[in-house]
């Protein structure tokens, strides 16, 4: 195997700058994560050196090509014609990417990884030459040592193939049929632990308040505050306030059913009259001087559909707390299976059968100082909830013994973080594909394939 040389990387602000749009998409832990990949190309057509293309932009750490062609006269341009006799001749569409006419006659996966490399310095790029049969003969173990496998054109049903597409890493493969494309993704196990939801609901545990956050609503006394002072309470202040005047008067239950909650944001809106000796009225609602509702108590109300409900653990994040707990750990146990089982006792011992505190609260209508003490206030039993589990965690390292991956504190508040959106995707494997586990019937090639979007439909073909 051959390496061509990339420049050092630049420095931390330098490399910020560089890839600023994505890391505001998935964070420093993500640009990380990526970082810590190395890609194997199997064949450097102009599907596969696109494919590559994009995840050299973003910088991926490494990345191989495996290809024991030379560049031939159709392997020019950028996925256009050689000829100006248009026919249906499959052998006549250039099939790659990176190269040029002087390229000709020269190693394609040499000249391919050369050109990728100038894209992003900081990215390393290697290339072997050895046909991929002869690989697999030589070196059974070679493509477990990849994150991802990408390979273009193979025989479909050939021994080989399977081999390539094992388990131990996820793996992609294209077949491109004249103005058709299609991509089959193949993983055994793959677990999200920021799955990034559509709709998020806020975790404000409105329903079962932790104590620090109990004694701060208790702090506010909305009968002695002034106008400026009772129109800056934060929501969440305001409907911990009520809740409590509610459950007063309700068995101690929270609004639950469409009924209960209208008549509790009539509660939050009955505007207060200074005169009034009545105790609702007297903290409720005020007007302002211009007979405009506060803006806060018009948050409270608007946020009481979803923010008052019951604290639950989602049916998927269930399922995965039991197959935690009925774990063994092992050296070789995957980190968010080990996670996973902390987080399992956590829920079942410290957590009180809840999931840990996100942390994460939305903006709202508020002073500074008081919106900053609740965030603080949340961040800090998110910080202790996940300490927790960070702790089970490293007694279960240490029963454990050495392992190959380090699992980081900061890897085990993310998780916390996001628990209660974490997902576990499971797939078959080629030989179960082509041996009767799943009905494919003439739709061989078709089952679990995604057809690609025009836009690289137009860039591939």
């Amino acid at each position: 195997m051959s390496e061509k040389p990339s420049t050092p990387s630049s420095e931390q602000s330098d490399k910020s700058k560089k890839y600023d749009r994505q890391l505001r998409l998935w964070g420093d832990h993500g640009q990380a994560a990526l970082e810590g990949c190395h890609v194997c190309l199997i064949n450097a057509s102009a599907t596969g050196t696109e494919t590559l293309k994009s995840l050299v932009l973003p910088g991926i750490g490494a990345f191989t090509i495996v290809d024991n062609s030379k560049v031939a006269y159709q392997d020019l341009g950028n996925n256009n014609l050689i000829s100006s006799s248009f026919n249906d001749d499959f052998n006549k569409i250039c099939d790659s990417f990176f190269v040029e006419r002087d390229s000709i006659g020269k190693s394609r996966a040499e000249v391919a990884c050369q050109n990728l490399c100038e894209l992003n310095p900081d990215v390393r790029g290697y290339f072997d030459e050895h046909p991929i049969e002869e690989v697999l003969s030589n070196q059974p173990e070679y493509f477990k040592n990849f994150t991802v496998v990408i390979a273009k054109i193979l025989r479909f049903t050939s021994q080989s193939f399977k081999n390539i597409m094992g388990f131990e890493s996820s793996s992609s493969c294209y077949k491109k049929l004249w103005h058709d494309c299609y991509i089959r993704v193949q993983v055994e196990e793959h677990t999200v632990i920021e799955s990034h939801p559509d709709n998020i609901i806020p975790d404000l545990r409105l329903d079962k308040p932790f104590p620090a956050l109990s004694n701060y609503a208790e702090s506010f006394d909305f009968s002695t505050m002034t106008d400026r002072e009772h129109s800056h309470v934060p929501y969440v202040i305001i409907l911990l306030h009520f809740l409590k005047i509610w459950k007063e008067e309700h068995n101690n239950e929270i609004p639950k059913t469409f009924q209960e909650k209208k008549q509790f944001k009539r509660l939050i809106e009955s505007v207060s009259d200074i005169r009034s000796n009545n105790f609702h009225n007297f903290t409720g609602m005020r007007s302002k001087a211009s007979s405009e509702p506060e803006e806060n108590f018009e948050e409270a109300i608007k946020a009481v559909n979803l923010s008052i409900s019951p604290t639950f653990i989602s049916e998927d994040v269930k399922a995965i707390l039991k197959e935690a707990k009925a774990l063994t750990p092992c050296p070789s146990t995957k980190s968010f299976w080990l996670m996973a089982k902390a987080l399992q006792e956590f829920v079942d011992s410290e957590g009180q059968g809840n999931l840990p505190v996100s942390g994460v609260i939305p903006d709202m209508t508020s002073d500074s100082d008081s919106f900053i003490k609740l965030q603080n206030i949340y961040r800090e039993q998110a910080i202790s909830d996940s300490d927790w589990v960070y702790r089970r965690l490293q007694e279960f390292c240490s029963q454990l013994g050495p392992r190959k991956t380090f699992i980081s504190e900061n890897d085990v508040k993310s998780f916390c973080k996001n628990s209660q959106h974490l997902r576990v995707q499971r797939g078959k494997s080629i030989d179960q594909e082509y041996h009767g586990s799943i009905p494919l019937g003439d739709l061989r090639l078709e089952y679990f394939i995604l057809i690609i979007s025009l836009y690289i439909l137009r860039k591939t073909l």
